[in-house]
């Protein structure tokens, strides 16, 4: 496999102090995943059971030939916005955040049609093998191009195994429909590996777009709704079943999949949006008490309905302590507009009030949530005095209040930062991740205390 660079994760941080603190939680110092000579996107992160962080991103080549005016990482350089060709690198950790050489994933230069809201996903097994599925670009001969939902998997994070298209070819071309003209994709996916080992795989997919809608008063947005399918695998990614249909319709098509397990894997919950004919997106939840076998209909997170004649491209997060499940997403029918958060305390069966996290920022999107220590803790990106920077918050009392937004100290100098992401570790620590100026950075948090104020 390919590697672009070495990382030396402490020569970008020499003077930086150590731990930073922000009243309810401490940081240690961000530290430089990837190299600074790379521009990357799509950044996702998992932990192993020795706390090991393992990361994956899309590359968007170097700096130079890269950077778009703004410093918005996207597409630069593919033209339309729905096309790219880029790669796909893995990286690991160690439990002090020193992380070795990336190592290109994907066998086929530039088949990774990866961006943030379409990322790639990565997941450790209880075995310790490491899982990752990426949405890549694929052909068939007489039809337009379309993208796939591929799967690898590895024993040691050096070696990955052949690329593996979980998705069966459809069968329908909606060139005239999907923006970019492919003929059909199979993305905006997740991927989740469960405590008994089962490997589950979701993607949204278009291969029945359009069906069963009626087209008298339906709007232009409600026209398109999708499906989500899924394989899943239960000889730790050796082998999948042959996909199949979980949610036939009604999915919105441009908002990634979330997935998160309870009960030991006997409960699997799916995080997507809903769109209706009037074009309302709904932040929905699905649940299967089956191990995957079947879901229930999915349940409305919220009362307000976000009426948006296009795609958000927004998820649903989601984190499970037991039978407290915790989303958290970007709603643009609440007041103000912005990250909320809410909690269900009979494992997913109806949820209380959303709550704003961030109510007097311009902007706040992207949100991330896990659980650890008891604690639950969302993060996001959110611009308030200006600038774009990364923030925390915290409940200790399972989603009754949450601290004000801790803002999570960034590398000096550094510009707009978005997208992050946050894992639990077994001693009650949390890692956030996050890309900034192109580049992915780390730190890890705990509580400083926990007598500060909370809302």
């Amino acid at each position: 496999m390919k590697q672009l660079y070495t990382v030396a994760a402490m020569a970008a941080i020499i003077g930086w102090p150590a731990v930073a603190s922000a009243g309810e939680l401490e940081f240690s110092a961000p530290q430089p995943i990837s190299g600074e000579d790379r521009r990357i996107d799509a950044l996702e992160l998992a932990l192993d059971a020795q706390g090991r962080a393992h990361v994956v991103w899309v590359d968007k080549g170097p700096v130079a030939a890269s950077a778009p005016a703004g410093g918005h990482t996207g597409h630069a350089g593919h033209g339309d916005r729905h096309h790219a060709r880029d790669n796909l690198y893995y990286v690991r950790g160690d439990h002090d955040l020193r992380f070795g050489a990336p190592v290109q994933v994907n066998r086929a230069d530039g088949e990774v049609w990866g961006f943030a809201i379409s990322r790639p996903r990565v997941q450790v097994a209880p075995s310790g093998s490491v899982h990752v599925m990426y949405p890549a670009n694929a052909t068939r001969e007489g039809r337009a191009p379309e993208v796939v939902a591929r799967y690898v998997r590895s024993e040691d994070g050096r070696e990955w195994s052949e690329p593996r298209t979980l998705n069966t070819p459809a069968g329908t071309d909606h060139s005239d429909q999907i923006h970019g003209g492919f003929s059909a994709v199979h993305v905006f996916g997740t991927l989740g590996v469960a405590p008994d080992g089962a490997v589950h795989a979701f993607w949204i997919d278009t291969r029945g777009l359009g069906a069963g809608v009626d087209p008298e008063g339906a709007s232009a947005a409600a026209m398109a709704p999708a499906a989500v399918w899924g394989a899943v695998s239960r000889d730790d990614g050796l082998s999948f079943a042959q996909d199949t249909p979980i949610i036939e319709t009604d999915v919105c098509p441009c908002c990634q999949l979330t997935t998160a397990f309870a009960d030991e894997g006997d409960t699997v919950f799916l995080g997507l949006r809903q769109v209706t004919i009037e074009s309302y997106r709904d932040n929905v939840l699905a649940a299967s008490r089956d191990g995957g076998n079947s879901y229930a209909a999915p349940v409305r997170l919220n009362e307000e309905r976000w009426r948006l004649e296009g795609c958000p491209m927004k998820p649903t997060a989601i984190a499970v302590d037991g039978k407290h499940v915790y989303t958290a997403w970007y709603s643009g029918a609440e007041s103000p507009p912005g990250v909320y958060v809410t909690t269900s305390r009979d494992g997913g069966y109806s949820f209380s009030a959303p709550q704003a996290l961030h109510p007097e920022a311009s902007l706040s999107d992207a949100p991330s949530v896990t659980v650890a220590g008891g604690s639950a803790y969302v993060t996001w990106h959110a611009r308030a005095d200006g600038a774009r920077k990364i923030y925390v918050s915290v409940s200790h009392d399972h989603g009754e209040r949450w601290s004000a937004p801790i803002e999570v100290p960034g590398p000096p100098g550094g510009g707009g930062a978005s997208h992050p992401l946050l894992a639990a570790q077994a001693d009650g620590s949390v890692l956030v991740a996050w890309v900034q100026d192109g580049r992915a950075w780390i730190s890890r948090t705990r509580p400083a205390t926990r007598s500060a104020a909370l809302r």
